[in-house]
């Protein structure tokens, strides 16, 4: 599938698309999403230090996030959909900010590009919404693809074994990537809890995707107990692994 309409229309789209979102109420999570659609990429060259897989402290998202990296692939549903990772916090524009727009997960689907926003439920209640992880995944693929040639140019990922011979340009020149939030089961059951919350959820995302000629799709993972997995190591730090790589679809 070819990128189905230009970026300057997909941006458009997608900053209506929030400012006129019923299910983002907050005015200030509105402009927070519209501010960082609206980041400035200023071509300066930075390229990422190497992030830590099998020393860490964290046991939320952090851990999540380098569990998944660390088991290598994961299996969507099927054995026919098999991701394999390939990198992590990847950065999507060119700047010197530190706080720079980076996309969670990257990973490949045979010969599809897949992009992941990752949510992750411990104790407290998560600040970030299913409708808001959408939005943010959808504005670093428009950044993905108003960048990706000036971020192979200077090779804008991570020195990792899994990153060797990688190039944007090889997945997004003829086809659209793969776009997938995913969160621990946790994470869902707090929010469809709630009567009608997943159709209301799945109708939105039907309007995104008709808008934007895009597809988004939503996957949930086991529960993983990092705060064990870090309690049982003789150190502070431990490394983070997933106990099934089984992703279901919501």
């Amino acid at each position: 599938m070819t990128h189905p309409i230009s970026i300057q229309e997909f941006k458009e789209k997608l900053k209506n698309l929030i400012s006129n979102s019923s299910k983002i109420t907050n005015p200030k999570v509105k402009d927070s999403l519209i501010r960082k659609l609206n980041f400035i990429s200023n071509n300066h060259f930075s390229k990422p230090g190497k992030p830590n897989f099998d020393k860490i402290k964290a046991d939320t998202e952090v851990a999540f996030q380098r569990a998944i990296y660390n088991g290598i692939t994961t299996q969507l549903q099927n054995e026919s959909e098999i991701v394999k990772w390939i990198d992590i916090e990847v950065p999507v524009v060119l700047s010197e900010n530190r706080r720079r727009p980076c996309i969670d997960i990257i990973g490949s689907n045979k010969d599809k590009l897949v992009l992941c926003e990752l949510k992750f439920k411990k104790k407290s209640n998560p600040s970030d919404t299913p409708y808001y992880a959408v939005f943010e995944l959808l504005i670093y693929y428009y950044f993905v693809r108003c960048n990706y040639e000036n971020l192979d140019e200077f090779n804008v990922f991570h020195d990792l074994a899994t990153t060797k011979n990688f190039k944007w340009e090889k997945y997004l020149k003829n086809s659209t990537p793969q776009l997938i939030v995913t969160a621990n089961d946790s994470y869902w059951e707090y929010y469809l809890k709630r009567k009608d919350y997943k159709m209301e959820l799945s109708k939105a995302i039907e309007e995104l995707e008709n808008v934007l000629n895009i597809k988004v799709q939503l996957f949930k993972t086991k529960n993983e107990n990092f705060d064990i997995q870090k309690q049982k190591g003789e150190n502070e730090t431990y490394c983070p692994k997933v106990t099934s790589n089984i992703w279901t679809e919501i």
